[in-house]
């Protein structure tokens, strides 16, 4: 996320006036050296600027929104609280851009001496600016130098921080296009807005032939089916219809007029270019000369950003600096790019075969890389890509030098690889590798059953006037890819630049959008674009490769990038419908497509969906995405013999004491009578039932009544408590009368809902136990359950006969709602023999009623002998062991006048210890900490958890960069950070498992590693070093719950895969809902969209996987839910 704050001021004099005042986070800056220069690293970006020989100063970016009607008229850079860095050699020069198919006179760029000879670059901080139009929202951007270089004195000024002023004027044309779902998630992507909702119905629109359309039938209901609103028009119908200075102009303008009235996303034209043309842009003039249209870009991105006309000097050359282009999409465009009926054919039915989740190994991915320029290491890219961003179950082969051969090539590629990138030369016809080529011409030689999507930096490889080597990849019959993004016209790179060129920056960029979750092919392929437009001024390399990549397949594509999973269904027969219960793991499934020709519902929270029978004449399909689709035959739906359970839900939930009615009737779709018995299977511990003899025989072609079956669900007083979410099955079975073979069998799953009363936290209101102690501890109960409990009666005892509770029996005669937490106290007197090393356990057991049942629970909590709790705040003296070195010093505080230092003046290791204490679960250590100290080296201290038996080092807190292999000493830079709190759980951060009663300290080690004068000579600097303030071992504290978190309750917590968490909660209406689950570093792992979960108390469900359908990994998560009306908040703990 990018770290600015905004700030919309407003000035009078005489008009109103707007600025905006962006505060920025500056990079963190590293500087490097090889043989001859020294090289400024940016930790997150490498972006630079064009001016070819200048010194190469990494660039950074904003995003910000501005006010409506408003526009720049002039923006400044200020950099605040600059850091020294003292260089040993000049800046690296910017290297020069090649088109990729020029490695032969590709040379080195040397320093400019017109800049290196001025004493400061550069002048001026600001870049770029500039703004773009995305919906109904003006988006602005800046781009500018991350540090100053001062050329003779050879030192960088790293600024820490920058204020970019902006003033504003009003809008010389400001007609906006409306909101729209790719506009609303852009700014979402920009970090602008944070309103975006995935829910909404996705539009499609088709562009294709007359000629064409009817091939293109089964792509349409296919996108029906999964829950997409289709529509298409033809190129024939789009020339009459619409106006403009050509047929790509009328082609935009219907895209345009769909948009505003109808709010698609997707368009996908049908057809290559002779068939639908492609716009051609300008960039610049690359000089190269290898081609006389060598300039002229196609490009479809001019289909996607729909402000303006990208001509605005009326020239007709299309996207020149000087025609006001709009950058940002508000429509993601794909190309299929075949010229006859069979290659529609066929890849609608691939894509179709790869959606529906039949492959048998979706994880597979494949690397050619050979080397772009000598020494190039052009491999560095793709192992990039591979580390950071490819999950880490994917099969990768990943070819270069010697073994990236042709043979090698085209063997893997028959594999069935999901995913493919290139990086190499290539040309219209081919592509190549470091030995060979995979030519358009050998493609008889691809012999693959399927493909995912192919990516290739190389030039012309996706040349759309060209019948290029990307598009027979794509068009090929019964093999082949369903994706190609490539290049259009020249990729680029710089020969200097080893292992990240230009093109290989938006190679990266795809990736990262991918498996960050964005797995169309067009969406990726526009996000792809978005870190680079605030480099697109003048002659932009950036802006050229921008232009040329396209995305070539059907816009909506869909990439799987873990293996689907599976999903089942039940079917019942209620009244004139079939009733679904959809489910995966035994989970429901919520936002399920079922369709039946044009019947389409989606699945609500309990995974039920209803289809009318009468209506059932197609087949029907249950899609979801990342699941396996399911295509069931209408006519194998009704068997020979079925039964139908009459008025009941396919998941039932039910309490201990309750009876469920099913009154189920055979139906016999045979000519013959049949005659049969009737079985039940059942587990009688959880359930009794009720039934009266069945008839034995039905008459052909009829239907009969059976039996009623009454399912008691046993109560506490004839059974046992049952746990809140036991699932219980029951099946009827009709089997024949002779042979007992079973001729038909329904099954239904009962849910048990049971009040769940834990004790959520236990607070020790002491600091160390000894003998002849009382002191006082308090408990939090809390109804973690989905029904509320009537009254409490608690016994409180310890095994141990030290120990004693002043009122081990207390009485509270207290409604406790789902989600309500009780606190309350008790005195426990300490024996006067007590052990040094005692360990004992606090037991309580706890009585309450809900529906005239009574419920038990229990708790065990432990407690120990010695030192529990230590806390000091540094004002007065406290027993730690400090070596001299260790002060009290009053230079800086958080509370108070003053902190713990560590002052060294020589090298070496220096330690601070605790007193002893006695470990108990629940226990942790908190500490508020400041500190300066060098960038790189080892300085630093720390923080060490010590006992007979146990020692573990918690923590480093320090210098934040290794030195070099030589050891010669990096620049003299700090890092620093103002007063922060940390709570660190000891279960959380200690490796080794900790048995209850543990003696042990905690010790603070600081390391002295070098001496360099005036810079980290602790001893007699008092602002650097490391601080420590409010120091506290002891219980982790609690308090009662929020309000805003009784609303959502999670059970069982903690949870694991065997007991899967469900999240009971109010929706006060019915209508949308999205799930979030956050880990503890706050990434999003899950997100589940529900179009309609109804009104009233509701439950959803979390499968325990992440996003890629991966186990989620043990730890504290953070459960959102957002019913439009109502955000609900609340943490868990997941186990294995």
């Amino acid at each position: 996320m990018r770290s600015f704050f905004l700030i919309l001021l407003y000035l009078f004099l005489g008009i109103s006036l707007f600025s905006l005042v962006i505060e920025v986070e500056n990079e963190a800056i590293t500087i490097t050296e090889t043989e001859e220069f020294s090289k400024i690293i940016a930790e997150k970006n490498q972006f630079f600027s064009s001016q070819n020989g200048s010194p190469a100063i990494p660039l950074k970016s904003v995003y910000f929104e501005l006010p409506a009607n408003q526009s720049i008229k002039s923006l400044k850079v200020i950099p605040h609280n600059l850091k020294t860095a003292k260089l040993n050699k000049l800046v690296y020069p910017v290297q020069k851009a090649y088109p990729l198919i020029d490695y032969a006179s590709a040379q080195f760029t040397e320093p400019a001496d017109s800049i290196y000879l001025k004493p400061v670059f550069p002048s001026d901080l600001l870049f770029n600016y500039g703004e773009g139009k995305c919906g109904d929202k003006t988006i602005g951007y800046v781009s500018f130098y991350t540090a100053i270089y001062f050329t003779q004195a050879l030192e960088l000024k790293i600024p820490q921080s920058f204020l970019v002023e902006i003033e504003l004027k009003p809008a010389e044309n400001d007609q906006l296009l409306p909101a729209g779902r790719i506009s609303d998630y852009i700014l979402h992507n920009l970090n602008l807005d944070d309103s975006f909702r995935n829910d909404e119905i996705i539009k499609y629109l088709l562009i294709t032939t007359v000629e064409f359309l009817p091939a293109y039938n089964n792509l349409l209901h296919w996108r029906r089916a999964q829950g997409i609103q289709v529509s298409s028009i033809t190129i024939e119908e789009i020339d009459l219809q619409f106006e403009g200075r050509d047929l790509q102009e009328k082609i935009r303008n219907c895209i345009i007029q769909n948009y505003e009235e109808t709010g698609i996303s997707y368009v996908t034209l049908g057809g290559d270019v002779d068939h639908i043309p492609d716009r051609k842009v300008f960039a610049f003039d690359c000089e190269y000369g290898s081609y006389t249209d060598e300039n002229d870009i196609p490009c479809d991105m001019y289909y996607s950003c729909l402000h303006g006309d990208w001509d605005a000097d009326e020239n007709s050359i299309f996207g020149e600096e000087s025609d006001e282009t709009d950058y940002f999409p508000e429509v993601y465009v794909g190309r299929i790019p075949v010229n006859s009926i069979p290659e529609i054919e066929d890849y609608v039915s691939r894509l179709i075969h790869y959606e529906s989740g039949n492959i048998p190994d979706y994880n597979k991915a494949t690397g050619f890389s050979m080397e772009l320029w000598p020494d190039s290491n052009s491999e560095i890219c793709q192992q990039y890509i591979y580390d950071k961003y490819f999950p880490e179950y994917y099969d990768i082969q990943f070819l270069y030098g010697a073994e990236n051969n042709q043979e090698n090539a085209y063997l893997l590629m028959n594999e069935n690889q999901n995913i493919i990138q290139h990086t190499g030369h290539a040309g219209r016809q081919s592509m190549s590798l470091q030995h060979g080529r995979i030519r358009v011409n050998e493609l008889d030689s691809l012999n693959n059953n399927w493909g995912g999507i192919f990516y290739s930096i190389g030039c012309w490889a996706a040349a759309l006037d060209y019948n290029s080597i990307g598009e027979n990849l794509v068009s090929q019959i019964d093999k082949g890819f369903l994706g190609f993004i490539g290049n259009s016209r020249y990729g680029w790179g710089a020969p200097a630049a080893p292992g990240f060129g230009f093109s290989e920056f938006y190679q990266k960029a795809f990736f990262r959008e991918l498996f960050a979750g964005s797995t169309k092919l067009a969406e990726v392929n526009a996000l792809q674009k978005l870190d680079f437009i605030p480099y697109f001024n003048g002659t932009s390399v950036y802006k050229w490769i921008a232009y040329q990549l396209n995305a070539l397949g059907d816009s909506y594509f869909n990439l799987n990038i873990s293996n689907p999973q599976n999903m089942n269904y039940t079917l019942n027969l209620v009244n004139d419908q079939y009733q679904f219960y959809i489910s995966s793991a035994g989970i429901p499934l919520s936002n399920v497509v079922v369709s039946c020709g044009d019947q389409l519902v989606f699945s609500n929270a309990s995974g039920q969906a209803e289809l009318e029978i009468e209506f059932l004449n197609d087949p029907i399909i249950l899609y979801k995405n990342e699941y396996k689709t399911i295509f069931i035959d209408p006519e194998e739906i009704l068997t020979d013999l079925y039964l139908e359970y009459v008025n009941i839900m396919p998941q039932l939930l039910v309490t201990q004491g309750e009876t469920i009615s099913l009154n189920p009737v055979l139906h016999n779709n045979l000519q013959q009578e049949t005659e049969f018995d009737v079985m039940y299977e059942y587990n009688p511990n959880d359930i009794t039932l009720d039934f009266e003899d069945n008839p034995g025989i039905i008459a052909g072609e009829t239907s009969l009544d059976l039996s009623e079956v009454v399912i008691n669900i046993r109560s506490l007083i004839n059974s046992y408590q049952m746990e809140d979410g036991k699932k219980i099955l029951f099946t009827q079975k009709i089997c024949a009368a002779e042979t007992g073979e079973t001729l038909t069998e329904r099954a239904i799953e009962l849910t048990v809902q049971a009040p769940a009363l834990i004790v959520s936290a236990f607070n020790y209101l002491t600091d160390e136990i000894s003998a002849g102690d009382e002191f006082q501890v308090e408990f939090f109960l809390k109804n973690n359950g989905y029904f509320p409990l009537t009254g409490l009666a608690l016994e409180l005892f310890s095994t141990s006969p030290y120990l004693n509770f002043d009122d081990p029996n207390l009485q509270f005669d207290i409604f406790l709602d789902s989600g309500s937490e009780l606190a309350f106290t008790n005195q426990i007197k300490v024996s006067e023999n007590i052990p040094s090393d005692l360990t004992a356990l606090l037991n309580l057991n706890i009585l309450s009623s809900y529906l005239e049942q009574t419920y038990q629970f229990s708790k065990t909590v432990f407690l120990g002998s010695g030192k529990i709790d230590f806390q000091d705040d540094f004002e007065n003296n406290q027993s730690w062991e400090l070596e001299p070195e260790w002060q009290i010093v009053d230079d800086f505080s958080y509370n108070g006048d003053k902190s713990l230092s560590c002052r060294p003046q020589f090298i070496g290791n220096y330690t601070a210890e605790t007193p002893n204490l006695t470990y108990l679960p629940g226990m942790e250590l908190a500490f508020y900490y400041k500190y300066k100290m060098p960038m790189y080296g080892n300085d630093g201290v720390f923080i060490l958890f010590e006992s007979p038996t146990v020692s573990d080092t918690l923590l480093f807190l320090g210098a934040g960069g290794a030195l070099p292999e030589n050891n010669s000493r990096l620049p003299e830079i700090y890092i620093e950070n103002d007063w922060a709190e940390y709570v660190l759980n000891f279960t959380d951060i200690t490796v080794n498992d900790l048995e209850p009663g543990t003696p042990f300290s905690i010790t603070l080690k600081f390391n002295f590693s070098e001496v360099i004068e005036n810079f980290n000579e602790y001893f007699i600097m008092n602002d650097i070093g490391v601080f420590f303030d409010d120091f506290r071992i002891g219980m982790e504290k609690h308090e009662p719950d929020a309000a805003a978190e009784k609303k959502l309750v999670v059970f069982p917590n903690p949870s694991r895969m065997s007991c899967l968490p469900r999240f009971y909660f109010y929706q006060p209406a019915d209508g949308r809902c999205i799930m979030k689950i956050f880990n503890i570093k706050g990434e999003l792992v899950k997100e589940n969209n529900y179009n309609s979960l109804g009104e009233g108390n509701l439950t959803l469900f979390w499968d325990g996987k992440d996003k890629w359908n991966r186990p989620a990994a043990c730890g504290l998560y953070v459960i959102l839910i957002d019913t439009g009306a109502t955000k609900y908040k609340n943490k868990f703990v997941f186990l294995k």
